[in-house]
């Protein structure tokens, strides 16, 4: 708790990050042990770390396959779609598909993400030839189907 709150979870990531925290300091090159008393224990400090480092990069989902994935461009600016995942605060998951300039705010693309299920069942609808331009209901995209 900090002045009569808890602390903020991004805090707590910052001390288990720190290891000034599990009593170990460093100044440049040198290593100091025991400056500070330690405030975590020294194996649950190595635990947490190994934990934070396994899971930096996160996973890939299992529960859901994206159909389109890889196989997409922005119909805006042409850049490759890719497919993200959301969850509320309540716990509901949104799985749709995302420009990745969009994504990265860095051409200014004006294509908004579209949810999974409704832009898969659109192509599957809708057999399309090869590098066929699509404009239904505000989605602008290009599919690129791959032949063996």
């Amino acid at each position: 708790m900090y002045n009569g709150k808890p602390f903020a979870l991004k805090t707590v990531y910052n001390i288990l990050g720190n290891t000034k925290y599990s009593g170990v300091y460093t100044i440049g090159d040198e290593i100091i042990d025991n400056m500070f008393p330690p405030i975590i224990p020294a194996d649950l400090y190595s635990k947490v770390r190994d934990l934070i480092e396994k899971n930096r990069y996160g996973k890939r989902s299992i529960e859901s396959d994206f159909l389109l994935r890889f196989k997409i461009r922005c119909g805006y600016c042409g850049k490759p779609v890719s497919s993200s995942t959301g969850i509320t605060r309540y716990g509901k998951t949104f799985r749709y598909y995302k420009c990745d300039s969009r994504k990265t705010n860095k051409n200014n693309c004006q294509q908004a993400s579209v949810q999974k299920d409704y832009l898969e069942k659109l192509i599957i609808d809708i057999i399309v030839p090869k590098e066929t331009a699509l404009t239904t209901v505000g989605v602008v995209c290009y599919i690129e189907v791959f032949q063996p």
